[in-house]
C-alpha cells in the first residue's frame, strides 16, 4: 500500500522498511497550470488577429502600435487572473501540500508561456518592422526557452519515490540504515534520501539543445545575412512586403527597378504611411521623400498625406479687453512626415479690413511653431507675429493665410516676392502648393 501523500517524514518509522508513497503535487500551482494550458490557445489566436487587424486598419502607426501592446497585455493579465482564480479555488494557503508538480507539467507551462509571450512581442515585431525582425524576437525567446528545456531534462527533480540523494536510486522495500545499492552510500536517515529524484530526460534535453542551436543559427543570420530570407522570395511577394517590411525594402533597393515596379510600391507606401510612422526606417522615408520631390504622386495623394501637417492655428486668446494689446502668432501640433514643406505667410487680417498685417518676407519653416511659438524663434523672425490692439468690444475675427509649397529652399525662392492676389512667386514651380486659411475669434469686453 501507498504511503498518504498527506503525511510527512516525520510520520515514518525507521524501524520499518520505506514504504512506496503517493506523489505530493503542490495542488494550488497545479491548478494554476492547467488554468493557463487551457486559456493559452485563444489567448494566442486573439493577440495574433488583434495584431493583424490593427496593423491593417491602422496602417502602423504608433497609436496602433500602443493598441496593439495593451490588449495583447490585457489578455495576458486577464489569464494571470484565471491563473491565481484557479489556485485560490484549489486552497492556496494549504500547508500540507508542498511539494510542486511534476516535471512535464512544468514543461507544458512554460511552453505555452513562452508562445503567449512569443505571440506577444514576436507577432508585433513582425507587423511593426518586418519578418526579419519578428523572427529575430522569436529567436531570442527561443533561445532561452530551449537552453531551459534542456537545463531542466538534465538536472531539474520532480516528485516521486525516495530515493538516494547522490544517484537517486529507488529505496523502496529498504530499511535504514543502508548502503545504497547502486552506489554504495551509507544511508543512516532519511535527510541523506529524497523523494524528489532528477528527472534526466535525454529527449528534453536534445529538443532543448535542438531548439537552441536553430534560435542561434537565426540570429546569427540577423545579424551577418540578415537579406538571405528576402533573395529567396519572388520579386511579386517583395513589393507586397516591400511597403512595411525594412528587409523586403532593401532588399529591393538593392537592384533594378522598373517604374512600374516603383509606381507599385510607391502606391503600397502611399497607402502604409510609409515614411510618416515611427517604425519606418531612414532608407524607406529618404526613398519615399525623394518620390515625392520628383512629382510621383498625384496632387490629391498629397493633399491627403499632409491633411494634417498642414492644419494649423492662431494661437491668441479668446477674450481680451479694450486697449489691452493682444499678440497673434500661428501654432502646429506635431507632424511625422516624409518630406517636410516650407510655408509663406500671407499676414493677418482683422475682420473685414482688407489690410494685411505681418506679412512675412521669408519661408519660413513649420517646425518653429510645433507646440508654440518661443521668444527666441519669434526675435529671429522664424515666427510670424503681430501685436493688435482692439480699440473697440465685440467679437473680432482674425483671419490669416498661409501657403504650403512642396519643394527646396532655393527653388521656392528667399526672400518671398507676392503677385496681387497675396500668393507667393517661386523662381521655379512647386511640386505642390496649397493654400490654408485660418480663422480664429476674439471676444473684447470694455
Amino acid at each position: 500500500m501507498k504511503y498518504p501523500a498527506s503525511k510527512h517524514y516525520s510520520d515514518l518509522s525507521l524501524h520499518d522498511p520505506i514504504p512506496e508513497i503517493e506523489l505530493r503535487y503542490n495542488e494550488p500551482m497545479r491548478a494554476g497550470f492547467e488554468a493557463f494550458s487551457r486559456h493559452a490557445w485563444w489567448a494566442i489566436a486573439a493577440i495574433f488577429v488583434s495584431q493583424l487587424c490593427l496593423a491593417i486598419f491602422l496602417k502602423k502607426t504608433i497609436t496602433g502600435t500602443l493598441m496593439s501592446m495593451g490588449f495583447g497585455f490585457g489578455i495576458l493579465f486577464f489569464i494571470v487572473g484565471l491563473v491565481y482564480k484557479a489556485q485560490r479555488k484549489a486552497g492556496k494557503s494549504d500547508p500540507s501540500d508542498p511539494w510542486g508538480v511534476p516535471i512535464r507539467d512544468q514543461i507544458r507551462y512554460w511552453f505555452f508561456y513562452a508562445i503567449v509571450m512569443w505571440s506577444l512581442f514576436a507577432g508585433l515585431r513582425m507587423f511593426s518592422d518586418g519578418i526579419m525582425e519578428g523572427m529575430f524576437t522569436f529567436a531570442w525567446y527561443s533561445l532561452m526557452f530551449g537552453a531551459a528545456l534542456a537545463v531542466c531534462g538534465r538536472f531539474a527533480r520532480q516528485p516521486g519515490q525516495i530515493s538516494c540523494m547522490k544517484c537517486d536510486y529507488p529505496l523502496v522495500g529498504l530499511q535504514l540504515p543502508c548502503p545504497c545499492p547502486e552506489c554504495g552510500t551509507t544511508i543512516s536517515y532519511l535527510s541523506d534520501a529524497t523523494d524528489r529524484p532528477r528527472a534526466r530526460d535525454t529527449r528534453l534535453v536534445l529538443i532543448g539543445i535542438a531548439i537552441a542551436v536553430l534560435s542561434l543559427a537565426m540570429i546569427v543570420l540577423r545579424f551577418y545575412r540578415p537579406q538571405a530570407l528576402y533573395t529567396a522570395m519572388p520579386r511579386s511577394a517583395l513589393l507586397q512586403l516591400a511597403p512595411n517590411d525594412r528587409g523586403a525594402f532593401d532588399t529591393l533597393m538593392s537592384t533594378a527597378m522598373t517604374r512600374e515596379e516603383e509606381d507599385q510600391l510607391i502606391a503600397g507606401m502611399y497607402s502604409a504611411r510609409t515614411g510618416f510612422q515611427s517604425s519606418s526606417s531612414y532608407e524607406q522615408s529618404e526613398w519615399f521623400g525623394a518620390m515625392i520631390v520628383q512629382g510621383r504622386l498625384r496632387s490629391d495623394q498629397l493633399d491627403d498625406l499632409y491633411a494634417e501637417f498642414t492644419a494649423l492655428e492662431i494661437d491668441a486668446p479668446t477674450r481680451a479687453s479694450v486697449g489691452e494689446p493682444v499678440r497673434l502668432t500661428l501654432r502646429a501640433e506635431y507632424t511625422r512626415v516624409a518630406q517636410p514643406t516650407w510655408y509663406f505667410f500671407a499676414g493677418f487680417g482683422i475682420d473685414d479690413d482688407p489690410q494685411t498685417l505681418a506679412r512675412a518676407s521669408q519661408v519660413m519653416s513649420r517646425t518653429f511653431l510645433v507646440n508654440g511659438p518661443d521668444e527666441e524663434n519669434i526675435a529671429r523672425g522664424y515666427v510670424p507675429v503681430l501685436t493688435w490692439t482692439p480699440m473697440e468690444s465685440g467679437i473680432h475675427t482674425i483671419h490669416a493665410r498661409v501657403v504650403f509649397a512642396l519643394g527646396s529652399g532655393a527653388t521656392l525662392g528667399n526672400p518671398i516676392s507676392w503677385d496681387a492676389n497675396d500668393l507667393p512667386k517661386y523662381p521655379t514651380p512647386p511640386v505642390w502648393e496649397r493654400i490654408v486659411e485660418i480663422e480664429h475669434t476674439i471676444e473684447v469686453v470694455e
